[in-house]
């Protein structure tokens, strides 16, 4: 299963009314199947993001300190602001 199809078949489940049970009883697939491909396409992301690393040149001296907290629990303290373009970049590491 590719990952397109793979969110395919996430965003059909979300939008149906049914069970997750109850949607791969109808398409024939077993449930560890689902959860082996949920896994393995989560996995890649958090592998790429583990690899990716922003680079930060800090040129305007803040009159607070601007804190970023990830879902992940990490926790970033600014003291320089970062610029406009990082910034965007450490909120929205994915784009």
């Amino acid at each position: 299963m590719t990952k397109q199809e793979f969110e395919s078949m996430k965003i059909e489940l979300e939008s149906s009314s049914q069970t997750l049970k109850e949607y791969l009883a109808i398409r024939g697939l077993a449930i560890h199947r689902y959860y082996y491909w949920k896994r393995k396409y989560s996995d890649e992301v958090q592998h790429k993001a583990d690899q990716s690393f922003i680079e930060l040149s800090g040129d305007h001296e803040l009159g607070s300190l601007v804190r970023l907290e990830y879902p992940n629990g990490v926790v970033l303290n600014l003291k320089v602001h970062p610029g406009n373009k990082s910034l965007l970049e450490l909120i929205n590491p994915m784009q």
